[in-house]
């Protein structure tokens, strides 16, 4: 077996403990060409169809994990609900309006302005935005954010609705961990 240079080896340094005290082992690990990290799965605890565990096939909870039910049962679930409890989106969105105060929507300039700063991308992903962009709080109203236009930014609704009410960091820390791209420069 050939030896690789030491850009090519990766180290690991653990400690185990044993009887006698702690104890200090060393671990080479081998960086292989073209390797590609698997791709978890989960099944859908509703269909009960295995899928691969992205954000594209069981989107993600407000907390950044990603949800038990494929996006096809979910979107079915949450069509049930809103018949059940015709009321349950017209108070979500009182509440809301009650956290943003004294709001105001997002005239037709600062949309222009937005989307010239951005250059018609997502402040996040970087992809080139339809007619159905979305405007987002950088910093959320759920965390005390405003509608200053130095805390909105243009982006598409993938990202906005997985972002849900993080802040900037937390969803590029999200996005990190995660594996999924995201534009640069950050916005924070």
């Amino acid at each position: 077996m050939a030896i690789l240079p030491a850009a090519k080896r990766l180290k690991i340094v653990y400690k185990s403990s044993s009887e006698a005290g702690a104890v200090t082992r060393k671990l080479t690990l081998v960086k292989k060409k073209n390797f590609v990290a698997p791709i978890d799965k989960r099944e859908c605890k509703t269909c009960l169809n295995t899928f691969d565990l992205t954000r594209e096939n069981f989107g993600s909870t407000p907390n950044g994990n990603f949800r038990w039910q494929c996006r096809s049962c979910m979107r079915n679930h949450v069509k049930n609900y809103s018949k059940q409890n015709p009321n349950a989106a017209k108070n979500r969105s009182e509440l809301r309006k009650e956290r943003e105060g004294c709001a105001r929507p997002v005239d037709d300039a600062t949309k222009n302005y937005l989307l010239k700063k951005y250059q018609n991308q997502c402040a996040y992903c970087g992809v080139v935005l339809s007619s159905k962009f979305h405007i987002d709080h950088i910093h959320p109203i759920a965390k005390n954010g405003n509608n200053s236009i130095k805390n909105l930014a243009v982006c598409c609704a993938k990202c906005n609705l997985a972002k849900h009410a993080k802040t900037a960091e937390e969803f590029y820390a999200w996005m990190e961990h995660r594996k999924i791209k995201y534009r640069l420069p950050k916005l924070i």
